[in-house]
């Protein structure tokens, strides 16, 4: 495997340059957070349109910019800190409703005597956030054993939790309750939504700590386990792209000085999740200075090298699922030049046995030859219906 071209084909799951100088702008302090504000309100005349335009993005991270600019007594334009100033106001609203719900949900689960870990938002913004208003959360995720999904899920209608239909995409290990605020809740058995990236439960409920979630003890992941798990799902699900993971990653190498590095690759190693975890490692020292130690980054790149195959073909359709975008956008979009689209192409047409038998995604088949055939039929039917959707919007355009 050639980890740089790999590693060029997964920066699709990483910000934009524009969209990295906002989150300088919201995470760094002193002179780095200052020019990167500066640069980035340069490079968009009317700043409001800017972050109206980057599909939800920017909106969600207005509360903690508003908090490095006030930090760093920042001089706003007259029209920008009313902006900012009430963004903040109507999330620090929204987040003691937020809490509310989450306090009942756990003193509810613990009178019931049913264990949970508290994952992703609910629990980062009470322990690396400065204060909880400073993260936007639109759901609550909690880790549960397969065999109390039941019990929680009677002791939450007591709550007044409802059942919600749907479900995500490759995700079957997850149940979704509505509170009557229109608050949505998950049930998770597994820390991953995709099949192949997965730790024993005996590991990861071993890996957790005691917190506190508004005002409720519970427990979370340790720093560790909660940075690979961050890092995880955002190679393969599509929320990556509102950039809350890029916030609680860097604030968990931030905030957790005592962070065991060595621990961090030996869950990425047993979570099959060294190459993506690489790739986001990388982005999080070079563009945003995060204090990930190199020795760490070189031990991941290794790791990234002897990575079996299907390990590559996995973070390549956990990259391409969670972006969303046609085969011919997707390679397009890929930083490296034409040999590594031209060397991904030969990746995602002649994958690895084990990828084509399905296992690795959940779906077990048998790897016959005519399976290596029909795929790049399939691409070329994919591309040219893209070409065919591109063409009729181009038209009525006109």
């Amino acid at each position: 495997m050639t980890c740089s071209r790999l590693a060029s084909a997964l920066g699709v799951v990483l910000p934009r340059a524009d969209q990295t100088w906002l989150l300088r702008a919201c995470l760094l302090d002193g002179e780095p957070g200052r020019e990167a504000w500066e640069h980035w309100q340069r490079a968009h005349a009317d700043v409001k349109a800017a972050i109206a335009d980057d599909g939800g993005a920017a909106k969600h991270m207005l509360p903690l910019l508003f908090s490095a600019l006030r930090r760093r007594a920042a001089v706003l334009d007259p029209s920008l800190r009313p902006y900012l100033m009430t963004s903040f106001a109507r999330e620090a609203m929204r987040n003691d409703i937020y809490r509310g719900v989450c306090r009942s949900a756990l003193e509810t689960l613990e009178a019931s005597r049913v264990p949970v870990l508290v994952l992703k938002g609910a629990a980062l913004a009470e322990t690396v956030y400065a204060e909880p208003a400073l993260r936007h959360c639109h759901d609550i995720d909690l880790l549960v054993a397969s065999d109390d999904v039941e019990r929680a899920r009677c002791a939450l209608d007591t709550a007044g939790f409802r059942s919600a239909g749907g479900s995500r995409p490759f995700d079957s290990f997850s149940v979704r309750l509505d509170h009557r605020s229109g608050l949505p809740l998950e049930l998770h058995t597994e820390l991953f939504a995709l099949p192949f990236y997965r730790l024993p439960a005996t590991e990861t409920w071993k890996r957790s700590r005691a917190i506190t979630i508004a005002g409720v003890p519970a427990r979370g992941l340790s720093p560790e386990l909660g940075l690979v798990h961050v890092c995880g799902h955002a190679a393969y699900s599509a929320s990556r792209a509102q950039l809350r993971w890029v916030c609680d990653a860097w604030l968990i190498i931030a905030r957790e000085l005592a962070l065991d590095w060595p621990a961090v690759l030996d869950i990425a190693r047993r979570a099959r999740l060294t190459v993506p975890l690489f790739v986001i490692l990388r982005y999080l020292s070079d563009a945003l200075d995060a204090r990930v130690p190199r020795v760490c980054l070189g031990e991941l790149a290794a790791a990234c090298e002897r990575a079996p195959a299907v390990e590559r073909d996995v973070a390549l359709f956990a990259a391409r699922s969670g972006s969303r975008l046609p085969l011919v956008a997707l390679l397009r979009s890929m930083p490296g030049g034409w040999r590594t689209q031209g060397r991904v192409l030969q990746w995602l047409l002649l994958p690895s046995r084990e990828y084509v038998h399905g296992a690795a995604l959940g779906r077990p088949g048998s790897a016959r030859p005519l399976q290596y055939v029909s795929r790049p039929i399939r691409f070329a039917a994919e591309t040219l219906r893209a070409s065919l959707r591109s063409s009729a919007r181009s038209a009525t355009r006109q």
